[in-house]
């Protein structure tokens, strides 16, 4: 994992302001690429077990969570637009996603001055 990070002489020389860009255009991701969404999720997914990071797996129960609450109106035989709760479902893992590979990336002390 040192070669994905500067090393730490480079890290605590950063600016501040570097690390929230960086921060909000990794926020963001999820927001503007809405073409390849489930790619970029399985790249993050593969990225965090390649790293042997599974912590991220544990907040992965949210999405799930929700897709579950979402489909509960088909049990009372209502009507509900699957694909767009998926599609949800899959946003909010690429975000998910997106915030831990930032704070994998990115120590939350340099954002301070």
């Amino acid at each position: 994992m040192q070669w994905l990070i500067f090393s730490k002489t480079e890290r605590e020389r950063l600016h501040p302001l570097n690390v929230a860009l960086f921060l909000m255009v990794m926020l963001s991701v999820p927001f503007v690429l809405h073409d390849h969404i489930g790619r970029l999720v399985l790249v993050h997914l593969v990225f965090f077990i390649t790293i042997r990071q599974f912590e991220v797996f544990r907040y992965l129960m949210l999405p799930l969570l929700y897709t579950l609450m979402m489909m509960v109106p088909l049990l009372y035989g209502a009507s509900i637009d699957v694909i767009g709760i998926l599609t949800v479902s899959v946003q909010i893992t690429l975000f998910i996603t997106s915030s831990q590979l930032v704070f994998t990336l990115v120590r939350l002390e340099q954002m301070g001055p």
